[in-house]
């Protein structure tokens, strides 16, 4: 049931009939706490199945406070954070989807779309307070570029260019940028299989990479020492690393 509130609502009056209705279809498919999966295409097969011309990222961003969208283990998910005020339900099941992070609001709707929703400015956000800008929407410590930099060498400017774009590209939010760029890396290596031709490097069960204590899935084992040393696919000795390439 729509509350009549919702139609008086001054920030939803400044919305487009499409946001209007895509606000009301994320309600049908949020479970008994307000969560809902929010994959752009999910949302659009779900809310808009016989619309072709439909911008879900647009829509989105039109919604602003509204909303808070979120990344969890790498799946996008969307709570109405007011529904438990408008929804009473007897006897609500359990949500299954992850529980979304503390919400920083924005300062003003975000109609324009110039900043996606709840990316904060550093002189909003409690998290990037003291943190340089990188490009776009990534805010990092001094220190924290610095052991970046010491992990990844340069490629630490493509990992901030990878983050910095999906930030842009998704409108979700990090407590922490730079653990962000740590768990993908960890991530992406422990999916690694490094080859070349009919050989492969597979992560190492129960290792982590030793060098710099790294602590990234290990992929080679190291000989001749007085004892065993791993390293990641990132920290391979310089003539393994000539033998194998990235799948």
């Amino acid at each position: 049931m729509i509350d009549p509130e919702f139609w008086s609502d001054e920030q939803v009056g400044k919305w487009s009939f499409q946001s209007r209705l895509f606000y009301i279809g994320l309600w049908n498919f949020a479970d008994d706490e307000g969560r809902f999966k929010s994959n752009d295409a999910l949302l659009k097969a779900q809310i808009f199945p016989y619309d072709k011309k439909i911008n879900i990222n647009r829509l989105k961003q039109e919604l602003g406070n509204k909303i808070q969208w979120y990344e969890s283990e790498g799946s996008q998910y969307g709570f109405i954070r007011n529904f438990l005020k408008y929804q009473k339900i007897d006897h609500p099941t359990e949500s299954k989807l992850p529980v979304p992070p503390p919400f920083i609001p924005e300062s003003s709707p975000n109609v324009q779309g110039d900043v996606p929703p709840n990316i904060i400015e550093v002189n909003i956000s409690k998290y990037n307070i003291n943190k340089d800008k990188y490009l776009d929407f990534v805010y990092l410590t001094k220190d924290e570029y610095d052991k970046l930099t010491d992990k990844f060498g340069t490629g630490t400017q493509d990992k901030i260019q990878a983050l910095n774009d999906y930030l842009g590209s998704k409108g979700v939010r990090y407590k922490s940028h730079y653990h962000t760029i740590l768990n993908w890396a960890r991530r992406d290596d422990t999916k690694r299989v490094i080859s070349t031709g009919k050989k492969k490097l597979f992560p190492i069960s129960g290792k982590t990479c030793s060098f710099k204590n790294c602590g990234m899935p290990a992929v080679y084992k190291m000989t001749g020492g007085d004892f065993d040393s791993y390293r990641c696919g990132v920290h391979l000795p310089e003539k393994v690393a000539k033998e194998y390439e990235a799948a």
